[in-house]
């Protein structure tokens, strides 16, 4: 009974882990296709000012995050040169 149990735990875990993603995949192209056939809503000024305000703040937080990590990285560049000059 000792030999069956790992055989047994890896075919459970083999079950558990191969079938939900075949069901996973199948949902998700569904899914992808729902979204493609749907019209696009016609949007109210209010909403049209709220989306593109959104995104402009998000442009901007990413361009404020793309320059800390530039920074960032020349810092780490003129630290390592000064240790290794050091």
């Amino acid at each position: 009974m000792k030999n069956r149990s790992p055989q047994l735990v890896a075919l459970l875990l083999m079950l558990l882990f191969a079938t939900p993603t075949a069901q996973f995949i199948t949902v998700a192209q569904n899914g992808s296709i729902g979204m493609a056939q749907q019209k696009p809503q016609a949007e109210s000024p209010e909403e049209k000012k709220l989306r593109e305000r959104e995104e402009n703040l998000r442009k901007k937080e990413e361009e404020r995050k793309s320059k800390e990590a530039k920074a960032r990285a020349t810092e780490a560049k003129k630290y390592q040169t000064l240790t290794e000059f050091a």
